[in-house]
């Protein structure tokens, strides 16, 4: 009892200050885990891109002979891709697939990574995936345009004689690269009928995580760059 009335005796003053001390201490803490988690979010970021140019470097001197550029100039190429919406990031592993699959050429870097991007981000299919098809159709393209006819309704008869006639005069660079351009207005297609239908709040969120993606992207190469010894030579 006489406890009780010591503490109810305690000036007001003084019960506010130990909660005004508690509630800074559970501020503090709450900074201090927000720091944790920012600083592993950081290294993460650095991380993955130290090993994304790592595993293009590879990539690109091992199987990657057919794209006829080096290693420097393919990842000059990923940062200008984000004038199409892809961060370097994800050009890099784009470009890292191809450069294993072999047998891409320079000029269509771009064209297979904007679908292998776009179908990764607005449909779901893995980048590997895309590439790995974009592969067997220049192995056999028009057998690869008749399955995706029948798959998708959005290559025309025409279309495939076309392909199949260059093929017959001998013509294989140019039908590869007709079926190339054609298997990516198929999935440009596709890609705009996603969002279409989509609704407005899906739609809002995929371009938001794409925005933010690209930014720490962008981010985290320029770091990294600035702090290699071999871009500072």
């Amino acid at each position: 009892l006489a406890m009780n009335g010591l503490m109810n005796q305690t000036p007001k003053s003084v019960r506010l200050l130990d909660t005004g001390l508690a509630a800074l201490g559970a501020t503090g803490a709450l900074a201090l885990g927000t720091l944790v988690i920012a600083a592993g979010l950081f290294a993460k970021g650095l991380y993955d891109v130290i090993k994304q140019e790592n595993d293009l470097a590879r990539a690109v001197n091992l199987t990657g002979a057919s794209l006829g550029m080096n290693h420097n100039q393919i990842i000059a190429l990923s940062g200008g891709m984000e004038g199409l919406g892809v961060s370097s990031a994800e050009a890099m592993k784009a470009f890292t697939v191809m450069a294993k699959e072999g047998g891409f050429t320079a000029s269509e870097l771009g064209i297979v990574t904007k679908a292998a991007v776009d179908l990764d981000k607005y449909a779901g299919v893995a980048i590997e995936e895309t590439v790995k098809k974009f592969s067997k159709l220049k192995e056999k393209p028009v057998e690869a345009l008749i399955e995706l006819a029948k798959q998708t309704g959005l290559v025309s008869v025409e279309t495939i004689k076309a392909v199949a006639e260059l093929q017959k005069q001998g013509r294989a660079t140019e039908a590869v690269a007709v079926a190339v351009r054609v298997m990516a207005d198929v999935n440009s297609t596709q890609v705009q009928r996603m969002k279409e239908d989509y609704n407005d709040f899906a739609l809002w969120m995929i371009e938001f995580a794409k925005t933010v993606k690209q930014s720490l992207s962008s981010i985290f190469q320029d770091l990294f760059r600035k702090a290699s010894p071999t871009n500072a030579l």
